[in-house]
């Protein structure tokens, strides 16, 4: 049938045949992005054939009026490829279909970014051989670097119990631990820095946190990663959940293999993954008890991030912790309830940087003051 437009009266349609048209092609359009939203989300593949390829090299095609864009970058091909090959190999490259992933989705222009799949392998591959390798490089200096600090990590420990025994003070035993191995990890780095280690620094997407952890997937590409608590900082953590979310991005230097994961957090047989990279950010951030600068009787504002049944926890702007905080007198409970997501303002009780202890006691809501 011959293409055909209608006559133009130059009145309005009172019919709205035209709009409904419109809106009709606009809902489809909305359909079939969402339906590319999908596959990205669940990130199942499907098969496309081009029908352009531009100068660059960049393949494209419409289907349902969604442009179907797969960058050059994106295709799995020589990566010495000289710009004149790559110009004659255009047409070729037309003639196969491919198994793409979607990558991002535009929808101001009606466009799905595609990526091969066979590229993306080829790249997880590539990345999973590089850690492998550094991390054999490593295990030599770990080892010794192990060696060398293990008289010091003994002498430490025992320094520990003659300042505990002259102070007169006693400690849990489970502080103890806290605190021999945050200057044990202290110390570690610091060697590693010492000696020009390259640690193996990536980005990484947090796939699912844990009071006590967080399975992260490195550089996004379903490389599968394991965050410890304590290795998320220098100070005491009441709980991941508080500092950390699902969709977050993280830097962190993978420094070995998991070898004990939870099953809720990795199902090994389904995902097929045979190994788990430990990851660990404190390498890449400061001690913050070395730079603490709070003194007993400095006023300071803290958001409650967890509730015990004889304490509570909080953060402090400016510091990358957690510190510990009593509860008000009783006789002002009811007028002062500690809430979670709510900040008050505190007096410092107590700072002891070797015991890595900080208390602090609420007066005032930040909520009453602004009232």
């Amino acid at each position: 049938m011959a293409d055909y437009k209608y006559t133009n009266f130059n009145v309005p349609n009172i019919l709205g045949k035209n709009k409904a048209a419109d809106r009709q092609e606009k809902i489809d359009l909305s359909l079939e992005l969402n339906h590319y939203r999908n596959l990205k989300e669940q990130g199942k593949p499907f098969v496309v054939e081009f029908t352009h390829a531009d100068k660059d090299g960049n393949q494209s095609t419409i289907v349902k009026g969604v442009e179907i864009f797969m960058p050059y970058e994106n295709i799995a091909f020589d990566d010495d490829e000289s710009e004149e090959e790559r110009k004659y190999r255009r047409a070729g490259r037309l003639v196969s279909a491919y198994e793409v992933s979607v990558v991002d989705i535009d929808e101001e222009n009606t466009r799905v970014i595609v990526e091969y799949r066979v590229n993306r392998v080829k790249q997880r591959q590539q990345i999973i051989r590089k850690i492998n390798d550094l991390l054999k490089q490593e295990r030599e200096v770990h080892d010794e670097i192990n060696k060398e600090m293990r008289d010091v990590f003994s002498k430490m420990r025992l320094k520990l119990y003659d300042e505990i025994n002259a102070s007169g003070q006693a400690i849990a035993q489970k502080t103890l631990a806290k605190i021999t191995r945050v200057r044990k990890h202290e110390e570690m780095n610091k060697e590693y820095a010492k000696r020009g280690v390259n640690r193996i620094v990536v980005d990484a997407l947090v796939r699912k946190v844990y009071h006590d952890g967080a399975m992260i997937d490195i550089k996004g590409y379903g490389i599968a990663g394991y965050l410890p608590a304590y290795y998320w900082g220098y100070t005491y953590v009441s709980n991941l959940k508080n500092v950390l979310h699902e969709g977050d991005v993280i830097s962190v230097v993978i420094i070995g293999f998991a070898d004990r994961v939870s099953k809720e957090a990795i199902n090994t047989a389904a995902t097929k993954i045979s190994c788990i990279y430990l990851c660990a950010r404190t390498p890449l951030i400061d001690n913050p008890w070395e730079n603490l600068k709070l003194q007993k009787g400095d006023i300071i504002k803290v958001t409650c991030t967890y509730l015990d049944r004889s304490h509570w926890f909080g953060t402090v702007p400016g510091y990358d912790m957690e510190i510990f905080c009593e509860y008000p007198d009783s006789e002002f409970r009811d007028r002062l309830p500690i809430v979670v997501g709510n900040t008050y303002e505190c007096f410092v009780k107590r700072v002891n940087k070797e015991r890595l202890m900080l208390t602090a006691k609420p007066f005032l809501s930040m909520r009453e003051r602004h009232e």
